[in-house]
């Protein structure tokens, strides 16, 4: 399953559902079709990246940092795959928190510090350097000249608790997305958390994050 479906999944209700950096619109229609009476609104960075509108879903440009809603506006906040591009993202998720009712739900979802395969592009790298090849120092993960691709933060699954829980949410469920078969799905959560990728977690607004963080 991938981390869109991952994501949806762990949504419990409607009312008026925020996708921060919702790109083209790919969750858009998974959102709708399992909370039909729901209120979508798509909000993304990149005026380029808006998706096209549909009636009953609109879309807006705005920042993550500066979002154009009320306090205690929305249901709901989409914060999937875009904590890693970001500068500063612990003040985005101060600001999402703003925007949330209280007992409000965020859904995050972002790659995972912890997947093995990030050393071993690492080992590679430095394999390549003992043997001293002439071949310049290969980014680890994506081409940083790709800004859709950029990484400019990651985070493990812990730090990613602590963050939230240390801006005012609680935790109340999580997932990994991967590309496993469902036979082995259980041992591999089990015994090789390192092998996910992609960590997803739902929590709920309790409270409003401090106003410093020491």
């Amino acid at each position: 399953m991938n981390r869109r479906n991952v994501a949806v999944n762990l949504m419990t209700g409607g009312g008026l559902i925020l996708d921060v950096g919702c790109g083209g619109g790919e969750v858009r229609d998974l959102v709708r079709a399992r909370f039909p009476d729901s209120t979508y609104i798509g909000l993304e960075p990149d005026p380029e990246w808006i998706p096209e509108p549909v009636e009953g879903a609109p879309s807006l440009s705005g920042s993550v940092y500066n979002l154009p809603f009320a306090d205690g506006s929305v249901d709901t906040v989409l914060f999937l795959q875009l904590f890693e591009h970001l500068d500063r993202p612990v003040d985005a998720v101060r600001e999402l928190n703003r925007v949330l009712k209280p007992g409000g739900e965020i859904i995050l979802s972002t790659v995972s510090a912890a997947y093995a395969m990030n050393y071993v592009s690492e080992l590679k790298v430095r394999i390549k350097k003992a043997l001293r090849k002439p071949q310049p120092r290969i980014p680890l993960i994506f081409d940083p000249g790709q800004d859709y691709q950029r990484h400019i933060f990651e985070i493990s699954p812990a730090c990613v608790h602590t963050l939230l829980h240390i801006n005012g949410f609680e935790f109340s469920d999580d997932a990994f997305c991967h590309g496993f078969h469902p036979a082995i799905d259980w041992l591999v959560r089990l015994a090789a958390p390192f092998a996910m990728q992609i960590y997803v977690i739902r929590a709920k607004k309790v409270s409003a994050p401090p106003r410093v963080i020491v």
